[in-house]
């Protein structure tokens, strides 16, 4: 007759007098789907949920809810996500959608309120269900699709600035790098994590000048690359996927669009870029001294891109292809940015790693 296993000494005891762990602490662990959906699902106002089925893994899991006549989506955040924001992600998206801009909105719980938290091994997950996005995906990046798709980020912006709720979502600003970059250093060699070190460094004052109020400061959706963007049947562009959104530069929101353009369009990408700034502006002006700060930002979003997917990489491995050379092409073109700004000049050359003798 199998032996029961039962807590001795607390949560994670240890039963020395059989050397296992009653309880093992998770890195991450997956929630069991049905459980999901008997417990969670039905707190929600969802039509005759019939399953619940493990969907993907990211910077949050996902899994679909179906029911008789569509999907649902329900995001379950790591512990690092406390309920507060991502109750903020949901009245903030739940704000944008009331006042016209279109975007993926949460589903209410019966209860009121939109997160929903459970208590796993690793510690308190929290969850927001979501309504399903527009099938279309961004097909060709052109300059006509730039150009709307400037005015819609516009008009974000500019919806976004008349909210007055407290929404209570992370700002980035020059002391960002501090929390990000040690996820790099396991990931990348000396010489390249230095390098973004450095960077980070000596950009980090003109970061700390720049404008933090609105106009040119503010909410921002802080991830809008292309698996993020949805085009409905009448060629409305709509957001989703707000897990990221926060207080920002609107500078840095235009980089992130300016990046996804760069890694999209073979030959056009000026033209695409000049056509997504011309849209922008038809709905308000875009923000001061852009041009000066856009080699900055473009260097804030790639190193932040580098140590924000080393933090979440062993967890994606195994359920998504993570193309191999992805970071040191992310790498490179930090070196390429930075070479052409005088803070930063001359980093294209071998960075000496603190410590290391050099060659006599």
């Amino acid at each position: 007759m199998a032996r029961q296993l039962t807590p001795r000494l607390g949560r994670f005891g240890l039963d020395q007098g059989q050397g296992y762990l009653t309880a093992f602490p998770a890195q991450s662990s997956v929630l069991d789907e049905e459980v999901l959906l008997s417990r969670v699902v039905k707190l929600y106002d969802v039509p005759q949920p019939t399953g619940c089925s493990f969907y993907c893994r990211g910077d949050a899991d996902v899994y679909r809810i179906h029911t008789r006549g569509r999907f649902y989506y329900l995001k379950v955040y790591r512990p690092e996500y406390s309920p507060a924001h991502v109750e903020s992600e949901g009245r903030l998206v739940t704000d944008l959608a009331r006042c016209g801009v279109p975007v993926v909105p949460p589903v209410p719980l019966a209860a009121g309120g939109f997160a929903h938290a459970v208590d796993a091994p690793e510690g308190t997950r929290s969850m927001l269900l979501l309504e399903q996005a527009p099938h279309g995906t961004v097909s060709e990046l052109d300059e006509a699709f730039s150009e709307r798709l400037g005015a819609s980020l516009a008009r974000l912006h500019a919806v976004a600035d008349r909210l007055t709720n407290d929404y209570r979502l992370p700002a980035t600003d020059a002391t960002t790098f501090d929390s990000l970059l040690p996820y790099a250093q396991t990931v990348l060699g000396d010489d390249d994590y230095h390098l973004l070190r450095t960077v980070a460094d000596r950009i980090r004052p003109k970061l700390a000048g720049l404008a933090d109020k609105p106009p040119d400061h503010g909410l921002c959706h802080c991830d809008l690359v292309r698996s993020n963007i949805r085009v409905r049947e009448d060629g409305e562009i709509v957001f989703f996927d707000f897990g990221g959104a926060g207080f920002c530069w609107r500078a840095y929101e235009l980089a992130v669009a300016r990046s996804m353009l760069e890694q999209a369009v073979d030959r056009n990408a000026v033209q695409c870029w000049d056509a997504l700034l011309a849209g922008y502006a038809r709905v308000r002006p875009a923000p001061v001294g852009l041009s000066e700060a856009m080699p900055y930002m473009l260097l804030t979003r790639n190193i932040g891109w580098v140590a924000g997917n080393a933090a979440t990489l062993p967890l994606r491995l195994g359920r998504q292809q993570f193309e191999q050379g992805v970071m040191a092409k992310a790498v490179g073109r930090v070196r390429e940015i930075a070479d052409g700004i005088p803070e930063s000049a001359g980093l294209t050359a071998r960075v000496a790693v603190p410590g290391e003798k050099e060659d006599v």
